[in-house]
């Protein structure tokens, strides 16, 4: 189970590796800024290696259906309705605009490879999220506690693809990007269902198997 900060909260631990991945000898100082991507300049160019934006929520497929009979005919809560959702998050890189030093694709590399080589966002990691004065807005959190671990998985865009995306963001110049899903989180809603009734009177039924009986004798014809 989890509830409404899921979401946030998975944003946060991926902030996190992307920022352990860009802070490396020769790309120190690099922050990850979240939020949509945007122009930069002067400090705040500086500043920020990394944009991590969160622009799509879409239902899992497989998990959907699995909550549908949530309520009896009178509307009476059975089971706590629970929302699949995978996210889709976009990954621009930041650096001077005469980037002499390859930076953008030095950073890019990193990424790629941390998450590559740590695919899964553990418990641990949502732990230290959740308990971190950093993020005391998400104290409350608990989606370390969800059964199914959440997932990075590489995007693929085709080019319409990518020039109708930034195309949404026509203030900002193109940056080279990644693109990751983040499957799955499961979002609980907060309500308690009814409580089932005790049994009134318990009835027990012991019946023997019946004996096989022969029904039909068909000879061979061989």
């Amino acid at each position: 189970m989890s509830n409404y900060l899921a979401i946030a909260t998975v944003t946060a631990a991926l902030k996190e590796l992307i920022q352990k991945a860009i802070r490396v000898p020769g790309l120190e100082g690099k922050d990850v800024r979240v939020g949509r991507p945007e122009d930069l300049a002067g400090d705040e160019l500086a500043r920020y290696g990394a944009n991590l934006y969160l622009y799509q929520v879409v239902p899992n497929a497989s998990l959907r259906n699995q909550d549908l009979a949530t309520r009896r005919r009178d509307g009476t809560l059975i089971q706590q309705p629970q929302v699949a959702l995978d996210l889709n998050y976009w990954i621009a890189f930041y650096s001077p605009k005469k980037d002499t030093r390859l930076e953008t694709e030095r950073m890019l590399g990193r990424v790629v490879s941390m998450l590559h080589t740590y695919p899964t966002i553990t418990r641990e990691q949502l732990r230290r999220i959740i308990d971190s004065p950093s993020y005391a807005y998400l104290a409350s959190s608990d989606v370390d506690k969800q059964l199914e671990l959440v997932r990075l998985m590489p995007i693929t865009l085709t080019l319409e693809e990518l020039s109708k995306l930034w195309t949404v963001f026509n203030q900002a110049s193109h940056r080279l990007s990644l693109f990751y899903q983040a499957s799955v989180v499961l979002i609980d809603a907060e309500l308690s269902p009814q409580p089932a009734l005790p049994v009134r009177n318990p009835q027990t039924k012991i019946a023997p198997h019946p004996a096989p009986v022969i029904q039909e004798v068909v000879p061979d014809n061989d």
